[in-house]
């Protein structure tokens, strides 16, 4: 079997050669050592892939952190207020009424804290928007559906 080349090579942007790389056996056959690629086939990759997608690492924006973290901070007493409703309405376990409300949340393309909002607005008298008591139903019913299939079928809700 092929072992790995300690000498990988390496340009001056920390890219690697991959066919200075040796091959590794492919099911029982092993196809053996590859050479360096001559320099019109290179196939060059990133020695460390860029898995930011563009956005800032927290590490170098604690702006941004502190207002994400803040922002967290203010609507998790409305988001657990909104399970509440939902689970005195609907006499449903925080879990179900979790589920429901991020379910809600992104079949209705709106922010969680926003459905949650909502759902607290509607306890006080206020109608919920058309979509969102629509995704909101189907939601607490299949999953309502679902805890009633998984006791039937032995397992604990």
């Amino acid at each position: 079997m092929a072992q790995p080349s300690q000498s990988a090579e390496t340009d001056d942007m920390g890219s690697v050669d991959t066919c200075a790389v040796p091959a590794r056996p492919i099911g029982g056959l092993d196809i053996g050592e590859s050479a360096p690629c001559p320099p019109e086939v290179v196939a060059v990759v990133p020695a460390v892939p860029d898995v930011s997608h563009g956005r800032p690492a927290p590490a170098t924006d604690p702006g941004l952190e502190l207002d994400q973290l803040r922002r967290a901070m203010e609507s998790r007493g409305t988001i657990d207020l909104a399970r509440g409703v939902l689970m005195a309405a609907f006499a449903i376990s925080p879990e179900t009424a979790w589920s429901a409300l991020v379910m809600t949340s992104q079949n209705t393309n709106t922010k969680l804290h926003l459905v949650a909002q909502q759902v607290v607005d509607s306890a006080g008298g206020t109608a919920l928007p058309q979509p969102v008591q629509k995704q909101l139903s189907a939601a607490i019913a299949k999953l309502t559906r679902e805890g009633v299939d998984r006791r039937a079928g032995g397992e604990r809700p």
